[in-house]
């Protein structure tokens, strides 16, 4: 699970991420995540932002030390457009020097986005803030889109959850969960809504097998042509948050 926690704004930006896997909490840095707190199951929320002051000054050299590979990801962009939910959102950008990186809601589809440009790390915690909004717009715009097509085949899900993987755009669970990326509202409609379908087949047939295929074809008979257009549509997706 990852979530933007901006205890304090003078704090270099960070995400969290809950794992099971880990017994003590740690940090990672990278120039495509940003500052990441990775907390064991079951602890305290505020440990990440005393772990994050307390080893402020080692963050916040390692963030310099990547600045040269943040030369290499995209700059900020000036809009989003969310296609499969037809909507473009603004984004407005204001240099505060020496504060921390905050996005607020400034309208309707227009988002304020604050801080020190000239900051360490400032573009990777600015894709840290950006996925997170992605991920709560995702979660607020396409539930719609999976009931439209759920109504459609007759395919049901027992829940939908979003995120922002890298490589996957949906995956099914065998409880009939969906794992929705939330790229998709990058996509055109069209490309979406295969994607919920295909992931609602899943509910049916786990694996692909020629049964599943078979059942896909039966709501969507342009499956080949649009499983071949989503091998290209990451070029959809701003270049900082791919």
């Amino acid at each position: 699970m990852d979530t933007l926690r901006p205890v304090d704004h003078n704090l270099p930006a960070f995400s969290v991420r809950v794992s099971p896997r880990v017994k003590r909490a740690k940090l990672v840095c990278s120039a495509s995540q940003g500052l990441v707190v990775v907390l064991p199951q079951g602890s305290d929320p505020s440990l990440a932002g005393r772990l994050v002051a307390h080893h402020r000054a080692w963050a916040e050299r390692v963030l310099r030390r990547l600045g040269a590979s943040e030369s290499r990801i995209a700059q900020p962009p000036a809009e989003l457009n969310l296609r499969s939910v037809d909507s473009i959102v603004r984004l407005d950008y204001v240099r505060r020097a020496g504060q921390g990186l905050r996005l607020n809601d400034s309208g309707p589809d227009r988002l304020l986005i604050s801080g020190d440009q000239q900051a360490p790390g400032y573009l990777s915690g600015l894709r840290v803030l950006l996925l997170s909004w992605l991920r709560r717009r995702a979660a607020r715009d396409m539930p719609e889109l999976v009931r439209e097509q759920s109504l459609r085949s007759g395919l049901a899900c027992s829940a939908v959850r979003f995120r922002a993987q890298r490589m996957r755009w949906g995956s099914c669970t065998a409880a009939g969960v969906l794992h929705l990326n939330a790229k998709l509202l990058f996509l055109s409609r069209e490309l979406a809504d295969f994607v919920i379908l295909h992931e609602l087949c899943h509910t049916v047939h786990m694996d692909h097998s020629p049964r599943f295929k078979a059942l896909l074809s039966s709501h969507e008979p342009d499956m080949e042509r649009l499983d071949a257009a989503l091998r290209s549509a990451g070029t959809m997706v701003p270049a900082l948050l791919n």
